[in-house]
């Protein structure tokens, strides 16, 4: 694989990464509820239950708090801007992630949930990392990227230019160490158009963020209630002492270029605080999920071919099957949850990416219409972004 190619694969995972979550499916309200009314959502924020015998200890967020801290107070809605990514996040020489799945494959004591079993049938024998942790993602990109070559660098410039970021929105939260219900949405932003709400106005189309609390970043057409502009589709979360948890058995959205991927199952936890001035912050974020192979595959096809034209790798035979059977055989987890343990072959590719926000706001809408590319899924043969 040439140094051009990984060069380019490499920007164009981080540029996966930069935008990794647009809309998650989910319930648009959540009623403050006491305990024990039905409405926990506790069992679907830790690993299966397979008893005290299991010996690996599941790498998964903490679970729904037995008590609210105050279950009465419900602070202001509020946005926070992603201010850095990292998609290949490592502990000491380890990757960064969750146990997706609940099982930690290979392990073979006795007691092990499923028996130590893959949730789905790979093409290569896949196991987990410590924890059961899946990101088999981060060692893609890093495969594909030459040595000293920083991938965060092109996601965390086009963030610290206003070109692009990534939304959450946090709403009936009482602002303390442990909240059971929390409502959150996650919309893309195209960039900041309008300096004015911490004074960074260039007079170029796009102005950086100046973190102060009230940048106006843009939100995409269709996706905001116009009146309250709070995202259309929000989830369940919850905080325990101090961290704030969400997980869905939806997908949430990304764009890849022309491209459109899913991002299935999503978990995310990250520490909820707030700055010598008041203002919101996420620290030590951590998003998991996983990607639709074929999907990965169209939006990977759809980067400028090095050795061509210009119009895409699909149409250079010899480079795109290098990759195609890289991505192929890294399958390791289903693209949903809903076919964990069912019997059938993956066709997804787990992902972990660390990140901190700042609390923000938002502008105006703004949505940047994907331009026809020739590599699009519509015009090439359907087997091109399909595994054997």
């Amino acid at each position: 694989m040439t140094r051009r190619l990984s060069l380019l694969l490499r920007a164009g995972a981080v540029g996966f990464a930069l935008v990794a979550c647009q809309v998650v499916a989910g319930i648009e309200r959540v009623e403050k509820v006491p305990p024990g009314t039905g409405q926990d959502a506790g069992d679907a924020s830790v690993a299966p239950d397979t008893g005290p015998s299991d010996p690996c200890n599941h790498e998964v967020p903490p679970p729904e708090p037995e008590n609210d801290d105050d279950r009465e107070t419900e602070l202001p809605p509020f946005y926070l801007a992603i201010r850095t990514f990292d998609v290949m996040a490592k502990n000491g020489s380890a990757y960064l992630g969750f146990d997706l799945d609940g099982v930690c494959t290979c392990e073979s004591r006795p007691g092990t949930a499923f028996g130590g079993e893959p949730s789905c049938t790979p093409k290569l024998r896949q196991c987990d990392l410590d924890g059961g942790i899946d990101n088999k993602g981060a060692a893609l990109f890093e495969k594909f990227a030459p040595t000293g070559y920083s991938p965060n660098d092109v996601a965390n410039g086009a963030i610290a230019e206003g070109r692009r970021g990534l939304l959450l929105y946090i709403k009936s939260y009482n602002g303390k160490k442990n909240d059971r219900q929390v409502s959150v949405g996650l919309m893309v932003s195209h960039g900041i158009i309008d300096g004015s709400g911490c004074g960074t106005t260039t007079g170029q189309t796009f102005s950086p963020p100046g973190w102060c609390g009230a940048d106006l970043w843009t939100y995409p057409i269709g996706f905001v209630k116009p009146t309250t502009k709070e995202p259309l589709f929000q989830g369940h979360g919850y905080v325990n002492d101090g961290v704030l948890v969400f997980r869905s058995d939806g997908e949430t959205t990304v764009l890849f270029g022309g491209a459109a991927l899913a991002f299935g199952s999503p978990i995310m936890s990250a520490r909820i605080e707030q700055s010598a001035e008041g203002r919101w912050l996420l620290r030590d974020g951590l998003l998991g999920g996983r990607l639709p192979v074929t999907e990965l595959l169209a939006a990977i096809g759809t980067i400028n071919d090095p050795q061509g034209s210009g119009n895409g790798l699909c149409n250079n035979a010899v480079l795109y099957g290098t990759v195609k059977k890289e991505l192929c055989d890294a399958v390791d987890v289903n693209k949903s949850n809903a076919f964990d343990f069912k019997q059938g072959s993956c066709d997804g590719v787990s992902a972990g990416i660390a990140f901190m926000a700042e609390q923000a706001n938002v502008g105006e809408e703004r949505t940047e219409d994907p331009e026809p590319h020739p590599c699009a899924k519509d015009n090439v043969p359907a087997d091109l972004y399909s595994c054997p």
